[in-house]
Formats: C-alpha cells, sequence, structure tokens
C-alpha cells in the first residue's frame, strides 16, 4: 500500500509529527531559562529524540524534504546531547525557523526558505559551537 494514499496513517503521521514539534518547539523556546535545557542533559536527549523520532517518521511516509530537515536537526541536536557542541543563542532562531519550516511542510505548504534553511544547518552542524563545559 502506498502509504501516501492511506488517508488513516496520514492522518496517524500528522498528529504524531505535531506532537513531536510541538515539544521540540517548548524545548528549544525554554533553552536558556534557568531551568531550561542548557545545563540540563535530559533536555537535550529529549530534542534529540524528538527530532530523531519526526525523521524515521517523514522517511516511513515518504516525505523527503521532512526527512532531510529533520535529518539536520538531529545531527546538531546529536552534538549537544554527546557533549561534543552547545547551542549559542545564536542559533535557537535558526532552530526555531527549522520547526516551523518542518511544521509548513507537515501541512504540505511549500517554504521559500527550504534550500537556505538546510544550508545553514548543515554549516552550524559542521562548525564548533563552543566549549561543552561552558
Amino acid at each position: 500500500v502506498d502509504s501516501m494514499n492511506d488517508p488513516e496513517r496520514i492522518k496517524v503521521f500528522k498528529e504524531e509529527a505535531q506532537e513531536l514539534l510541538t515539544k521540540l518547539r517548548e524545548g528549544l523556546s525554554h533553552w536558556y531559562e534557568p531551568s531550561g535545557g542548557a545545563h540540563n542533559p535530559q533536555a537535550a536527549q529529549e530534542l534529540f529524540r524528538c527530532a530523531h523520532t519526526l525523521k524515521g517518521l517523514a522517511g516511513a511516509v515518504q516525505q523527503q524534504a521532512l526527512a532531510e530537515l529533520s535529518k539536520a536537526l538531529t545531527e546538531i541536536l546529536r552534538a549537544v546531547k554527546d557533549g561534543r557542541a552547545t547551542l549559542t543563542n545564536g542559533q535557537l532562531p535558526l532552530l526555531l525557523r527549522s520547526v516551523n519550516a518542518c511544521q509548513a511542510l507537515i501541512e504540505q505548504r511549500r517554504i521559500a526558505e527550504y534550500e537556505t534553511l538546510l544550508n545553514a544547518l548543515h554549516e552550524a552542524g559542521q562548525r564548533p559551537t563552543g566549549s561543552p563545559s561552558g
């Protein structure tokens, strides 16, 4: 069965993806609050898990653009979770824009800045983002 022609499967995909995006948005929004994620390894783990699960869901329903964008998010969050990088204030808006772009893709809306966002995420994932202890 072509998964994109199964209305029930698409409905479940959208519901699950929406839940993951909400968790990502909330987690990133609170990252630098005193009780947020910056000093909390579990918060970094949760953000990574959400992005990774979204990547898997996107692949399962053949949403290539969403899979690519969530993969790029996953790579950045993996580095943060593993202590190889830290999220800077400058990166948070990029990650939040990327989450919003994922939202648009799930709603089947076109994203004018898709390539720009993807490239910016790849660049952010390539360069060191500060010392993990900082």
